[in-house]
This record gives structure tokens, C-alpha cells and sequence, in this order.
């Protein structure tokens, strides 16, 4: 049986060691550009857009994602990156995505699980997911705080800062994330090769934008 839900794909990335892969697009010319050359992958890949890019948020069904699902062996998952408010989501999630993405880096810790608890009941009720960015920008990632946050807003994905200086994954940081946070992980920071790519994979890391 064929894989359907992001979830389901997650689960099999994380299994697998592998994972999906995230393409950034600023219009609907773009992201048509990337769900073209899809067509020739089996595994799925996710069009992201920042909120609000250019004032414009694209609608899956203005993409036409699902009659292009329909004739390709490539699943293909809508995110919306950057929301900053809460009311922000709601736009997002009658537009079609399947996963939103809060921005919380700076933000007061304390505020921010309460706001994403909110999040995460609304977008779950209509079938879809919640990822979170805690933290400083450029700062390595908690690994109690970050898991305390999973367990107490119940979102689906940590964004998880692991690269020191000059580029270098922190294995023991990125182990002790893989071992605490109880939800799936991402990086939002392509590696630029492919042993780190491995080495992410192997530890938990399923979405790399």
C-alpha cells in the first residue's frame, strides 16, 4: 500500500534513514517548476513557501497538486515556513498546506508553548502539521528544552540547529537530540555533503530545507 499522509512518509524517512527533501519557491511559476521535475522521483518532496512571500500564498488547489499527484509517482507536500501568528495559521490551512511552520526563534519560551498548544489543536483538526523553530538564531539547539517543548505542545516537528563553527555537525548534540526530543526532526541548513547528509539521517533527521 502506498504511502498517503505526510505523516505516514515521516515515518518511513525516519525508519529508512533518509529524508524529504524541501524546495524554497517564491511564486506559482516556481513551484510548477519543481513539481515538473519531481515527476521523475518516487520518494516525496516538499514545496515550501514563507509566509506571506510577495503577498502570495499559494493555494494547493490553484497548483492543481492533487491532479498533479494523481499522474506522478512523487508525492508532493505544501509547507508554509515563517508564521509568526497565530492567526497566521488559518490562512495557511484553508489553502491546502500540510504542514505549517511557527518561527520561534527569540520568542518568550513560556508564551511560545502556550500559542503553539493552540496552533497544533486547530491545524491537527483539519489534518495537518506543525513544525517549530525554538531558540536564538545560529545557536545550537537545547536538547531538554527543545524535548519539554515536543512533549508539552505536542507539535509534530523540532527544527534542530547542530552545525558549530565552520559547518561542523555536532555528532554528540545531534545523538542527545535524536534521543530526548519525542517527535520528528529537521534542519533547516542544507549540508553540503553527502556524509553529512548520512550522518543527519541516520540520528533522526527527516525534512532538510
Amino acid at each position: 500500500m502506498i504511502p498517503k499522509s505526510l505523516l505516514q512518509w515521516l515515518e518511513i524517512a525516519q525508519k529508512e534513514h533518509w529524508a524529504i527533501p524541501v524546495s524554497v519557491v517564491k511564486n506559482i511559476s516556481g513551484a510548477l517548476a519543481v513539481m515538473e521535475h519531481s515527476s521523475k522521483n518516487a520518494r516525496p518532496l516538499m514545496i515550501e513557501v514563507v509566509f506571506p512571500k510577495a503577498g502570495l500564498l499559494l493555494d494547493r488547489g490553484e497548483l492543481k497538486v492533487d491532479a498533479e499527484i494523481e499522474s506522478s509517482s512523487a508525492p508532493i507536500f505544501l509547507a508554509c515556513a515563517n508564521i509568526k501568528k497565530e492567526s497566521d495559521a488559518t490562512p495557511a490551512i484553508n489553502a491546502g498546506y500540510d504542514i505549517i511552520h511557527w518561527d520561534g526563534h527569540g520568542a518568550d519560551y513560556h508564551k511560545t508553548i502556550k500559542i503553539v498548544r493552540r496552533i497544533v489543536k486547530y491545524v491537527h483538526k483539519h489534518h495537518a502539521y506543525v513544525e517549530v523553530s525554538l531558540g536564538l538564531r545560529g545557536t545550537m539547539t537545547n536538547p531538554e528544552q527543545a524535548a519539554r517543548f515536543a512533549r508539552e505542545t505536542l507539535c509534530d516537528v523540532v527544527d534542530v540547529e547542530v552545525f558549530g563553527k565552520g559547518k561542523k555537525t555536532d555528532t554528540a548534540l545531534l545523538k542527545n537530540l535524536h534521543r530526548l526530543i519525542p517527535c520528528f526532526l529537521a534542519v533547516r541548513s542544507s549540508p553540503e555533503d553527502a556524509r553529512t547528509h548520512t550522518l543527519l539521517c541516520k540520528y533522526g533527521i527527516v525534512k532538510i530545507v
